[in-house]
C-alpha cells in the first residue's frame, strides 16, 4: 500500500508536487504547521482534520479546491468546496492555514479506503470531518444500534 505524503500547505506553488494519479486525500486545519483542535461530538480531534476525499484525478481535484475557495472558479468541484464557501468556513479555516496530503491508490481501492478512513473518524468523534457534507450523519446506524431512547444509552456494535 502506498504511504501518505508529507502535509503541504495548500498554496498554488505546491500543486505540482502532487500526483496526476487517483488517491484519496485529506485537508486540515494548521497554524505554523502545527494542527489545530476542532471541537467534535465525542471529544476534540486533534489532528484538526476538515476533508478526506477520493478522486481519479489528485493534483486536478486539489486544485480546483483551491480555485473555488478563492473565487477563481464558478462551480464547485466538489462538496466540500461548496460547504467551505457556502457555510463560511473560512472565517474560521482561513485559506493559508489549510494543509493537504495525499496518497496515491488504485482506482479500484479508493472507495474502500476512504470509507474505512470515515468510519474510524466516525468511530472515534461520533461525527464526520466538517466538510464531509456528503455523508449522512446518521450512518453510524448502519454499524451500531443503541440499547434504548435515551441519549446515554450503551451503543453496541450491530448484528449484519
Amino acid at each position: 500500500m502506498s504511504r501518505w505524503s508529507d502535509w503541504l500547505l495548500f498554496q498554488p506553488e505546491h500543486f505540482e508536487s502532487i500526483p496526476t494519479s487517483s488517491g484519496i486525500y485529506e485537508i486540515r486545519w494548521a497554524v505554523d504547521g502545527r494542527p489545530q483542535p476542532i471541537n467534535r461530538v465525542n471529544g476534540v480531534d486533534e489532528s484538526g482534520l476538515l476533508y478526506i476525499g477520493k478522486t481519479r484525478f489528485l493534483r486536478l481535484r486539489i486544485a480546483s479546491f483551491w480555485r473555488y475557495i478563492k473565487s477563481e472558479r464558478k462551480e464547485p468541484p466538489n462538496a466540500a468546496a461548496y460547504a467551505y464557501v457556502f457555510y463560511s468556513y473560512y472565517f474560521k479555516f482561513k485559506p493559508e492555514q489549510l494543509e493537504v496530503r495525499w496518497m496515491t491508490l488504485s482506482e479500484d481501492k479508493i472507495d474502500m479506503e476512504r470509507e474505512r478512513l470515515l468510519f474510524y473518524y466516525a468511530m472515534k468523534y461520533f461525527d464526520r470531518p466538517p466538510l464531509n457534507i456528503s455523508i449522512k450523519r446518521f450512518s453510524l446506524n448502519n454499524h451500531f444500534r443503541f440499547e434504548s431512547e435515551s441519549p446515554y444509552s450503551k451503543i453496541k456494535r450491530a448484528k449484519r
